[in-house]
C-alpha cells in the first residue's frame, strides 16, 4: 500500500497533462499494481521507497532512500537510473514510473516538465506540443591540461579529479582532467553547470588549460534525447548534423588545437 499519499488522476499541472500524480512522504511501497504507466511521484525529503528491483542493498540518495525488494522482484518496478539530479526512473514491464523530489518539482518545474514531455509521459493540454516533446539535450565532457603554481602536472596528482564517471574526473588518460556537467535542454544552463564545476576546481588553486601542447585534449559535445524517436532521427541524419557543427563550431575552433591533438585535429570527428 501507499502510505501518506495524495493522488490526482489526469491532473493538469501548469498546462502539462499528467496521467497520475502522487505526493508521498514516509514509507512508500512501490508495488507495480498501484502505479499505472506514466505515474509521477513527488516525494518529500526523507521518503523511503520500498520494494525496488535493481538495487543491491539500501541506496540513500539524500532526499530519498531506495530499499530493495529482496529475493523476488516479479511484478515490481525496476530502478533504471537518476536523471536531472533528483528524478528517478522506474520501469515495470512496459510501464514507466517517475519519482521527483518535491524541491525539484517546485523550484525547477521548467526542467522537470521538459523531461516529462521529452519522454512522452506527459503532453500539453488540448494537443501534443511536438517541438517540446522532441526536446534535444545538450551535454559534453570537455578535457583540460592541469596547471598548479605555473607547472603542468598530470590530473591524477590531484584528489579532486577522481574517476571516470564523477562530475569532476579524468579522461581514459588519467593525466587529462575532464568536467562532466549534467545535460540540459538549455545551452545557458549547461554553461552555468560547467562554470560551477570549473569554480570548484579553481578553489583548489588549479588552473584548467585548453592549450593541448602536451596532452591531446577534446572539446566533446554530446547531443541526445530521452525520446527514442528523436534519437533515431539524430542517428539517421548524423552526417548532416555533423556537417553543420563542423561549419559553425569545428572550423572556428580547429585552429586553436595544440600540437598534441595530432590525428584528432580534424573535422567530422565523432
Amino acid at each position: 500500500m501507499l502510505q501518506t499519499a495524495v493522488v490526482w488522476k489526469g491532473v493538469i499541472h501548469e498546462g502539462v497533462v499528467l496521467n497520475e500524480l502522487l505526493y508521498v512522504d514516509g514509507d512508500v511501497f512501490l508495488g507495480g499494481q498501484y502505479l499505472p504507466h506514466g505515474t509521477v511521484v513527488v516525494a518529500k525529503k526523507g521518503t523511503r521507497l520500498h520494494e525496488i528491483c535493481g538495487v543491491e542493498g539500501e541506496l540513500d540518495l539524500g532526499w530519498v532512500q531506495l530499499i530493495p525488494a529482496g529475493n523476488s522482484c516479479s511484478g515490481l518496478p525496476k530502478y533504471v537510473g537518476t536523471y536531472l539530479e533528483e528524478i528517478l526512473w522506474f520501469k515495470d514491464g512496459k510501464n514507466d514510473i517517475i519519482v521527483v523530489s518535491e524541491e525539484l518539482w517546485e523550484k525547477r518545474w521548467d526542467e522537470v516538465g521538459r523531461f516529462l514531455l521529452s519522454t512522452g509521459l506527459a503532453y500539453y493540454e488540448g494537443w501534443i506540443f511536438e517541438c517540446q516533446s522532441a526536446s534535444v539535450l545538450l551535454g559534453g565532457d570537455p578535457e583540460f591540461e592541469v596547471y598548479a603554481d605555473g607547472i603542468l602536472l598530470p590530473a591524477y596528482f590531484f584528489p579532486i579529479f577522481e574517476g571516470l564517471s564523477n562530475s569532476i574526473g579524468t579522461d581514459g588518460n588519467s593525466a587529462i582532467a575532464e568536467l562532466r556537467p549534467p545535460p540540459s535542454y538549455r545551452p545557458e544552463k549547461y554553461v552555468e553547470s560547467f562554470m560551477s564545476l570549473a569554480e570548484k576546481v579553481g578553489e583548489q588553486g588549479i588552473l584548467l588549460s585548453v592549450k593541448g601542447d602536451t596532452y591531446p585534449l577534446g572539446g566533446h559535445i554530446h547531443v541526445g534525447s530521452y525520446n527514442e524517436y528523436v534519437v533515431e532521427v539524430l542517428r539517421d541524419k548524423v552526417e548532416e548534423f555533423i556537417s553543420v557543427l563542423d561549419d559553425f563550431v569545428g572550423r572556428v575552433l580547429l585552429p586553436t588545437s595544440g600540437p598534441a591533438r595530432g590525428e584528432y585535429a580534424r573535422l567530422g570527428a565523432i
